[in-house]
Parts: structure tokens; C-alpha cells; sequence
């Protein structure tokens, strides 16, 4: 028996005990982005077609230990990726370093020291490299859930200076508090699920 018909005798498993993401409320619930079938066309295609020096290994024909090393393969690359998104049900970067206990806005152009317009893909990954494009405005479509702690940042937003000539993009303040409908003037917010009334346009200050 192949891996792929190992994986198709194990579907119900997989998507209830392995592509589940944890809710506000500390409970496991089925991923509202990945699912089993997605899992499998990807692994077509990752299987077929070389990515820099290789494919994803899941064996060759159909012996026994041959799918036992595609499945431990299988399985390092689903820990690795249960860590990094499946668990929080998000496909994009989520706004994570906090300079003096905040999350600027600018974590859109880099984290971690990085740069993301200055970086450049190594020499047999350069067709899969794109220009610069200064005039882009875009949006992450996911963020981060942080379950029972409430406060976790917006998706990230990224714009040229030049849309607005604002020097200072603000930042994400995980401890502010809105919907204050009775003040002068009125604060209201955004209520991202699973997370404390915030909204964004109350946090860019300069």
C-alpha cells in the first residue's frame, strides 16, 4: 500500500484530529482553510515537479518501508506546519514583534530584522523571484488567534508612503480598549472574533 492510499484510508482522521485549529475558547475545531483534499492536490503536485535540488519525498512504489519514510516525511512537514499556521487557521504572516510591548504597522515591510522589498532568491530559486512593485497596496486576508488571550493584531496592511505621505504608520496596541459609544466624540470597533474590541484607525498615532 502507497502513502496516498494510506492517506485516503486515514481522510476522517486527518481532517479531525490533524488539520483542526485551536478556537478562542481553547477547543480544537475543524480548519476553515485547509482541508484534506487541498492537502492531497498539493502533494501531487510538490511530488511530481522539483522545488531548488528535490521533491517531497514520499517513497517509491509501493514497499512498505518506502512509504513508512514518506510518511515520517509527511508527517515532519504537517508538525512543522501545525506550528507555524494550521493551528492559528491562518495562510499569511501574522504582525508577532512587539517593540516596547506594541506591534508597529510597519512589520508589514519586515520582521525579524528582515527587509522584505531588499530580498533576493538564491540563484536556482530565481524564477520564482518578483520585481519590487513600489506602487502596491495589499492586505493579508488572515491574522493570528490567540485564543483565550484577547488583543492579537489586525492582518497586515502594507501601502507606498506616496498613497497618504504619512511619515509614521502607528502601531497595534494589544492592551487598548474601545467601544466607548457614550464618550465625546463616540470611539466603535471592529470585533475580530476571539479577540478584545480594537480597532485599528484608534492606533495610528504618531
Amino acid at each position: 500500500m502507497n502513502v496516498a492510499e494510506i492517506l485516503d484510508k486515514s481522510k476522517a482522521d486527518i481532517e479531525q484530529n490533524v488539520l483542526v485549529h485551536r478556537t478562542p475558547n481553547l477547543e480544537w475545531e475543524v480548519s476553515s482553510i485547509y482541508h484534506f483534499e487541498g492537502l492531497m492536490k498539493a502533494l501531487g503536485v510538490m511530488t511530481l515537479h522539483n522545488v531548488r535540488s528535490g521533491n517531497f519525498y514520499l517513497g517509491e512504489g509501493m514497499d512498505d518501508v518506502e512509504a513508512r519514510y514518506g510518511l515520517v516525511n509527511l508527517a515532519a512537514f504537517l508538525a512543522h506546519s501545525m506550528a507555524q499556521s494550521i493551528k492559528y487557521d491562518i495562510c499569511d504572516e501574522p504582525n508577532w514583534e512587539q517593540v516596547n510591548g506594541k506591534y508597529p504597522l510597519s512589520n508589514a515591510c519586515g520582521q525579524g530584522g528582515q527587509s522584505y522589498q531588499d530580498m533576493t532568491c538564491p540563484e536556482d530559486e530565481k524564477h520564482m523571484e518578483c520585481p519590487v512593485k513600489t506602487t502596491m497596496t495589499t492586505r493579508a486576508v488572515t491574522h493570528a488567534n490567540w485564543g483565550a488571550e484577547p488583543g492579537a493584531p489586525a492582518p497586515l496592511f502594507c501601502q507606498p508612503k506616496s498613497v497618504d505621505l504619512t511619515p509614521f504608520t502607528g502601531f497595534w496596541d494589544p492592551k487598548y480598549k474601545c467601544d466607548r459609544p457614550y464618550r465625546d466624540p463616540p470611539e466603535f470597533c471592529d470585533a475580530y472574533e476571539g479577540y478584545s474590541l480594537l480597532i485599528t484607525q484608534f492606533l495610528l498615532v504618531g
